[in-house]
């Protein structure tokens, strides 16, 4: 028989392409889940804006749902959630340390 087929996806890339991400935004590896009206959300932002990190800011109820979020953090309890280069890095104040 053949032998079985090789993948090179990551965990994150299936969520990712379930979500409808192609071309250029996979290659972003900076993302940060938001809602709207978040005050830690826009921080966040202004943070990553101010270090000149490329991100890709993701809206709550436009381009993922409720249960999209819990399946992806399912021990967060508040926004955003931010992941760096695939790994998860937490919430403003994480975010903020891990830049520091």
């Amino acid at each position: 028989p053949p032998p079985p087929p090789i993948f090179f996806l990551t965990p994150n890339t299936a969520y990712e392409i379930s979500l409808g991400l192609v071309g250029s935004e996979m290659c972003i590896r900076d993302r940060i889940w938001s809602k709207p009206n978040c005050v830690f959300c826009d921080k966040a932002v202004m943070l990553c804006k101010m270090k000149s990190l490329e991100f890709k800011k993701y809206m709550l109820d436009v381009d993922y749902t409720r249960e999209d979020f819990v399946e992806k953090f399912p021990e967060a309890r508040t926004f955003p959630q931010i992941t760096m280069d695939g790994n998860y890095i937490g919430g403003f104040t994480e975010l903020d340390a891990h830049l520091g």
